[in-house]
């Protein structure tokens, strides 16, 4: 069984970004964070698949929301370096089991996407991860 690569990656995530709040679903206090100084970070998977019964291969869609653009665009360029660079090795414990970090790719750069509301900011890429079950 596949532990949640979502899940997964926000446990890493948040364990290396901690002044930042980590999720895959936004707070519903989310300008409220953001009005604190507290930046999100969000991830959701959109598809991708197992090729074999110990691998997942996951599309994540990595977001950054903060009050400004340059903080959403520099935090943003934080993330995705990191994960280039450093997340392959990295493991996590989740509900769903525990999984290791093997690659990780970008599919896009980041790039300033639309947030819905103007007094906050939102920057995202995708990205090919692939786990190894435990």
């Amino acid at each position: 069984m596949f532990a949640s690569v979502p899940n997964l990656l926000v446990s890493v995530l948040q364990a290396h970004f901690t002044a930042a709040r980590v999720c895959t679903e936004l707070p519903a206090n989310l300008e409220a964070e953001i009005a604190a100084g507290r930046n999100v970070i969000q991830v959701n998977r959109f598809g991708g698949g197992g090729d074999v019964i110990t691998m997942d291969t996951a599309y994540m869609d990595v977001d950054v929301w903060a009050a400004s653009l340059d903080a959403a665009d520099t935090l943003a360029a934080q993330v995705a370096s990191w994960m280039r660079l450093y997340l392959p090795g990295h493991s996590a414990t989740v509900t769903s089991g525990t999984g290791t970090f093997a690659a990780c790719r970008s599919q896009t750069g980041m790039m300033q996407r639309p947030s819905g509301n103007p007094d906050v900011k939102r920057v995202g890429g995708a990205f090919t991860v692939t786990v190894h079950s435990a």
